[in-house]
Formats: C-alpha cells, structure tokens, sequence
C-alpha cells in the first residue's frame, strides 16, 4: 500500500481505523464467523470443516497473521 506521498506503508506501520473494543471484537468475531470460520477453523489453523476438499488448503493463519508481525498498532 501507498502513502500519502507515493511511498510503501507497511501494514504493521498502518494504524487500525477502528478503536479496539468490546463491540469491535465482538463485531471481528460475528465476521470471522460468517465468512472465515468454515474454512480456516475456530482457531484460524486452516483446518475448518470445508478446507478438507480446498487445494491449495486455506492459510493456517496461526502463523500467517503473527502478531509481531502484522500489528494494528503503528510502531
């Protein structure tokens, strides 16, 4: 992604548009529940009940979305 002078921006340096909160989490899990959790599992390790027949399987995003790596908090 690009910033706003044309330079690359890393998602780890972005910072989250939406506050973290008690309805913002429980907003992330309705979503990771209807769209993410029948591919990629209750803990997001790429085992959910349809990745069984899915080539290439889904990410297990256990090591994909390392929080190290990929923070919502500008650093």
């Amino acid at each position: 992604r690009l910033g706003a002078h044309g330079e690359r921006v890393s998602a780890a340096a972005r910072e989250n548009p939406v506050p973290v909160s008690d309805a913002s989490l429980a907003r992330g899990k309705t979503l990771y529940e209807g769209h993410c959790l029948s591919c990629h599992g209750p803990e997001g390790r790429g085992d959910g009940p349809a990745a069984a027949n899915m080539q290439p399987p889904p990410a297990n995003l256990r090591v994909h979305a390392n929080p190290e790596a990929h923070t919502d908090q500008p650093r």
